[in-house]
């Protein structure tokens, strides 16, 4: 998503949004995180995974998420 494009209505429920998809993924990978999953910058973020099992997965959700803004 490019965060620049949206309007200042859009913008706090956006980032609200995805403060809560950090928080879900944070929860459902809590076994496998090794450093949370945070917000950086506008729209992106990080974490650290004890292993690359998850993923697969992972990819999968994010893919998903992508498109439903689309």
């Amino acid at each position: 998503m490019d965060s620049r494009k949206l309007s200042q209505r859009q913008r706090p429920k956006i980032q609200e949004r995805f403060k809560e998809f950090t928080n879900y993924l944070n929860k459902k990978y809590s076994k496998d995180v090794l450093s949370r999953f945070v917000i950086t910058l506008g729209d992106e973020f990080q974490g650290l995974l004890l292993s690359a099992a998850p993923l697969p997965d992972l990819m999968w959700i994010l893919k998903r998420a992508s498109q439903i803004g689309t």
